[in-house]
């Protein structure tokens, strides 16, 4: 197999993994009476990833295809941060 066909791969797994996930946390706040709010990124093509609650009350985020961070509030204000260091490649 090619070695970038591989990380292809490995890429869309992740997806499909976080993908499911996001499903399921739907299923579970639709079913519990709770709202879901979606809020634009100042830079869609991003590429978020691997979000995740912070201990200081907000949702963190990997840009995939940006060499950064963000933070979302709960009132949905975002933050975006960028890493000094150019997009690692294998």
């Amino acid at each position: 197999m090619v070695r970038g066909s591989s990380r292809f791969a490995a890429a869309r797994s992740r997806l499909l993994v976080a993908l499911l996930g996001v499903v399921g946390l739907v299923i579970a706040a639709v079913a519990s009476g709770q709202t879901i709010t979606e809020f634009p990124l100042p830079n869609p093509g991003s590429g978020p990833l691997g979000m995740t609650a912070g201990p200081d009350g907000n949702l963190w985020f990997t840009e995939q295809f940006g060499p950064g961070i963000g933070r979302i509030t709960t009132a949905g204000t975002i933050t975006e941060f960028t890493i000094p260091t150019a997009p690692a490649t294998a």
